[in-house]
C-alpha cells in the first residue's frame, strides 16, 4: 500500500542540549529557516520561521511557554500546534521533528512531482500574458526564500507558493513598468487557489484552517 505521508529529508540542525524546555530559536536546515520550540513535557515543534501576517521573523519575538508572539503587530500562535490564537484563522507552516543520538533534525518535504501537486498551494492563476509574467516576478520579490511553482497549463499559468503567497503593488508596478492599481488584478484573474485578502498595497492568498 502506498503511504499518504510525504517523503523527507532529514536534515540535523543541533543538539539536544542547544534548546531548553521554555525556549525558541532560530535554526537553519538546508537553507530554510525554522524556528524550533521547546515546549513543555519535553515536546519539540518546528515552524517555518516567519509569521503569516507580514513574514516578521516569528524568532525575534517571544514564547511563554504556551503561545509564540510576533514582535510586529502581536499575532499569536499555540507553540504545540501552530495554530493561531489571534487571529484564529491564521496557521503556522510546520515541519517534522525527530531526535536521535541528542541530536535534534528537521523533516524538509522532498520536492517531487507527486508531492508538489499534493501540497497545499495558494496563489493566483491568470491567461499567459503580460500580466503573468510581472506576476511571476513580483511573487518571486515579495516571498524571498519561498519556492515557486510555476504550472503552464495552456493558455493559463498556475503562479503558487506553499500556504502564503504575496504580491505588492511596488514590485508589481516595477515588473510591469508602469502605475497598476491592485484593485485591478482580480478582475484579470482566470481564478485562484486558497483564500483571499486583498488591499491598495498588497494581495495575499493563503490557506484558512
Amino acid at each position: 500500500m502506498m503511504s499518504d505521508t510525504p517523503a523527507v529529508n532529514w536534515v540535523e540542525v543541533i543538539s539536544c542540549d542547544d534548546i531548553w524546555e521554555g525556549e525558541m530559536l532560530a535554526v537553519e536546515a538546508d537553507g530554510k529557516k525554522v524556528l524550533l520550540v521547546h515546549c513543555p513535557n519535553d515536546k519539540l515543534r518546528a515552524y517555518q520561521d516567519k509569521c503569516p501576517h507580514q513574514r516578521m521573523a516569528l524568532s525575534e519575538g517571544k514564547f511563554d511557554g504556551q503561545a509564540i508572539t510576533c514582535c510586529a503587530h502581536l499575532w499569536q500562535f499555540d507553540a504545540a500546534t501552530g495554530k493561531g490564537i489571534n487571529p484564529e484563522s491564521s496557521q503556522l507552516f510546520s515541519y517534522a521533528v525527530k531526535v536521535e543520538d541528542n541530536l535534534i533534525y528537521i523533516g524538509l518535504p522532498q520536492k517531487s512531482k507527486e508531492n508538489i501537486m499534493s501540497t497545499k498551494l495558494v496563489g493566483p492563476v491568470v491567461r499567459d500574458n503580460e500580466m503573468a509574467e510581472a506576476l511571476i516576478a513580483a511573487i518571486e520579490q515579495d516571498n524571498p526564500d519561498v519556492e515557486l511553482y510555476v504550472d503552464d497549463r495552456g493558455g493559463y499559468i498556475r503562479i503558487h507558493t506553499e500556504q502564503y503567497c504575496r504580491v505588492t503593488r511596488k514590485s508589481l508596478e516595477a515588473a510591469l513598468g508602469r502605475s497598476f492599481p491592485l484593485s485591478q488584478i482580480e478582475p484579470a484573474l482566470a481564478t485562484f487557489a486558497g483564500r483571499i485578502r486583498s488591499g491598495d498595497e498588497e494581495i495575499v492568498w493563503y490557506l484558512e484552517n
